[in-house]
């Protein structure tokens, strides 16, 4: 039996399944195995690359954006790294001394990168980060299901096993 695609998973899981009861939820199965994946799984696939303009003390964050890699931004000075530090920490910082200045430090909060200090103009900021896995349900196929087929049938099979779910 090969897994290439979303459509192929689904007939898997079904005749794994062998209860033609459970059809319907396939799907919800599978969406719970990806919300699981994104949570455990660091790979180098996941890595993307986003760009923004950093103008104001808040940026949004991709909507794929699970955790971040490294964020650095140009400005003047050339390509600067940017240091991810504790909320407690930015308000200590904030508290201290809150002018406009090249940003050099980040914290993620509110599905937003903040910065410290605040950019005193406008800076190309790029993210390296953790990207959330393309949904099946919406591209059919992905880079996981490509090489790793057994990870979406396998983790689909648990969550359907759990007696909680079958009641």
């Amino acid at each position: 039996m090969s897994i290439t695609n979303y459509a192929e998973l689904e007939t898997a899981i079904a005749d794994f399944l062998n209860r033609d009861d459970l059809a319907a939820v396939i799907p919800t199965f599978v969406k719970l195995a990806e919300a699981d994946m994104n949570r455990r799984l660091r790979h180098w696939r996941m890595e993307s690359r986003s760009t923004a303009l950093l103008d104001t003390r808040y940026t949004a964050l991709p909507q794929n954006f699970i955790d971040a890699v490294r964020l650095q931004i140009t400005g003047p000075d050339g390509v600067q790294r940017l240091e991810l530090i504790t909320n407690s920490e930015l308000m200590d910082k904030r508290q201290a001394t809150d002018v406009a200045a090249t940003p050099r430090f980040y914290l993620i909060q509110d599905s937003a990168i903040e910065v410290y200090p605040a950019p005193d103009q406008d800076y190309d900021l790029e993210m390296t980060y953790i990207a959330s896995l393309p949904q099946l349900q919406t591209n059919s196929t992905n880079w996981l299901i490509t090489y790793h087929p057994d990870c979406y049938l396998y983790l689909s099979l648990i969550h359907i096993s759990e007696p909680t779910r079958l009641d």
